[in-house]
């Protein structure tokens, strides 16, 4: 049988090393969250905009998930990362 000591190694081994692995999953999280909204384009901006191609497609139904996903990011949809194509077509058809 382990003595305490050698318990509270192996424990302190644990929590460090889940300690790091929290680390890394915010940090890659930090990495691919949104940076903060920025003010709206005003309405003539907007309207004078030619639709990006992605949407064109994305409407027409045949945009491929990345076309679909670079919307998204345009749009600023949140958890866009782990949809999937059906899902990004759904989320984006909300957003309309």
């Amino acid at each position: 049988m382990r003595s305490k000591a050698a318990k509270l190694i192996v424990w302190a081994i644990v929590v460090g090393i889940l300690a790091e692995l929290l680390r890394r999953l915010s940090e890659r999280e930090l990495a691919t969250s949104e940076p903060p909204a920025t003010a709206a384009a005003p309405e003539s901006a907007r309207a004078a905009a030619p639709e990006s191609p992605p949407a064109a497609a994305q409407e027409s139904g045949r945009a491929s998930r990345a076309e679909l996903y670079e919307e998204a990011k345009r749009r600023g949809i949140p958890g866009r990362s782990r949809m999937s194509k059906a899902e990004l077509e759904q989320a984006l058809s909300e957003g309309t």
